[in-house]
């Protein structure tokens, strides 16, 4: 598990390699959970709030650009499948996950266990700012 702030991340470049799954947080509001390489889907989300029309933006990017300087501050937290495994158990053997260390394959199961677990944080967590909790029926 990697923990930083969204400044540091952007400031440092900081990688999260085999850490597929990130949540933001200010204190104990969690903002958005999302999915991906964290520091590349931190640029997209800054990129899709400057560039698209309000009803197509990343409401996570332009949350962070209206809130700036004090959304540098954020909490990052990134998750590898161990990670995630930890807080819900069974979930790799149900995916078809074989290594949580560095999977890699068989590629199908990789990418179920990321948007299950990505879709498992989002239920535990209710972050604000995720548009899959407003999508015509939501994460039931």
């Amino acid at each position: 598990m990697i923990v930083t702030t969204i400044g540091k991340m952007l400031d440092e470049n900081i990688k999260t390699p085999f850490h597929w799954i990130y949540l933001c947080q200010d204190a104990d509001i969690v903002l958005y959970v999302g999915r991906g390489d964290a520091l590349e889907r931190l640029k997209g989300h800054l990129r899709l709030a400057d560039t698209l029309p309000a009803t197509a933006r990343s409401l996570f990017g332009w949350s962070i650009q209206a809130n700036s300087p004090y959304s540098l501050g954020w909490v990052m937290t990134c998750y590898t499948f161990a990670d995630c495994e930890q807080l819900f158990p069974g979930t790799a053997a149900q995916c078809g996950i074989t290594s949580l260390e560095y999977p890699i394959r068989p590629a199908y199961a990789v990418e179920h266990g990321i948007v299950t677990y990505e879709r498992k944080l989002i239920r535990l967590h209710r972050p604000c700012l995720n548009r899959l909790l407003y999508a015509k029926g939501g994460l039931s």
